[in-house]
């Protein structure tokens, strides 16, 4: 038997429907790979950053014990500076 004209209109308003929801589910995946690229981006940077620093970490170590004895000697100077008499 053939559609009751009510039902037709019913199954072009699901249709419609099913269609508004696929396109916004679209629209919230294009958005989220957006905001995932961004995320990977940033993490590439700081990966980046980080590879930079481990390659100035191992090289001339004993200029970097110097640098880091020389700021603990003045540190300790500076905060003990007033107890000192």
């Amino acid at each position: 038997a053939p559609h009751e004209p009510g039902l037709r209109d019913a199954e072009a308003a699901a249709a419609a429907g099913a269609r508004g929801v696929a396109a916004g589910a679209a629209a919230a995946s294009a958005a989220f790979a957006g905001a995932w690229r961004g995320v990977l981006a940033a993490v590439e940077g700081i990966q980046g950053a980080a590879r930079g620093l481990q390659r100035l970490e191992g090289r001339d170590a004993g200029w970097n014990l110097l640098a880091f004895g020389g700021a603990l000697a003045a540190a300790a100077a500076w905060l003990l500076g007033g107890v000192a008499p």
